[in-house]
C-alpha cells in the first residue's frame, strides 16, 4: 500500500488483552466481553504517518483512524 506522500506504508498487527491497554486504543468503543481487541496498524516509512484499525472479538470494527 502506497501512502499519500508517495511512501510505503509498513503494517503490523497485535492483540490486545488487557482492559487498561484497550482504553488506550478504544476507549468507551467497546464492552469487555469484546476482548481480546486487535489492531491492524500501518506506517508510512517516509513521513511517518500512521493509520489504523481496531476490531473486537467477532471481527466487528471498533475504531479507525487514517484508513
Amino acid at each position: 500500500m502506497m501512502c499519500q506522500c508517495g511512501g510505503i506504508m509498513k503494517s503490523s498487527e497485535h492483540s490486545i488483552k488487557s482492559v487498561n491497554k484497550a482504553n488506550e486504543w478504544a476507549e468507551g468503543l467497546y464492552q469487555q466481553k469484546d476482548l481480546p481487541l486487535h489492531v491492524a496498524q500501518q506506517t508510512c516509512a517516509s513521513c511517518g504517518r500512521l493509520g489504523y484499525k481496531v476490531t473486537n472479538s467477532k471481527g466487528e470494527l471498533v475504531k479507525r483512524f487514517n484508513l
